[in-house]
Formats: structure tokens, sequence, C-alpha cells
């Protein structure tokens, strides 16, 4: 599971990557290339989280890691 979560936060990366790239060149709004690709990147974390939350609803309650239970506890914040 951690190396998923890993996945995922290396997704939102790149996403929060995009935007500082934007805002280092003075753009106001992210031309249609940047919005492509974040919406591809976008696309990517909601079929991971998917699929995450489809293994975890297959577990017995002790078999669910720590991990998972603090980061549902937490709203998915780390």
């Amino acid at each position: 599971m951690q190396n998923k979560i890993g996945s995922i936060d290396a997704l939102l990366s790149e996403i929060i990557a995009v935007f500082g790239h934007s805002a280092e060149k003075g753009q106001k709004e992210l031309n249609a290339e940047e919005i492509e690709y974040i919406t591809r990147i976008t696309k990517r974390v909601v079929n991971e989280t998917t699929m995450q939350l489809s293994e975890v609803a297959l577990l017995m309650p002790e078999e669910i890691p720590e991990e998972a239970i603090i980061l549902i506890v937490n709203g998915g914040a780390s």
C-alpha cells in the first residue's frame, strides 16, 4: 500500500510542478497543453485511489495497514 500512496504523492507533485512552472513564467492561466497534462494526471490519481479503496474494502478490519487507517482518520492528509 505504501508504494501506491507514494505514487499518488508523485503524481500530485507533478501537478504542483506544472502550476509552479506556469507561475514562474508569469502566466495567469494555464495553456491548453498544461490543462491537458493536469487532466491526464488527475485521472491517473483518481484511478489509483479507486484501486486502493477497492483493495481496502476487501480486507478484514485487522488486516488494514495502520497507515491506511491514519489516512482515513485524517481525511487523506499526511
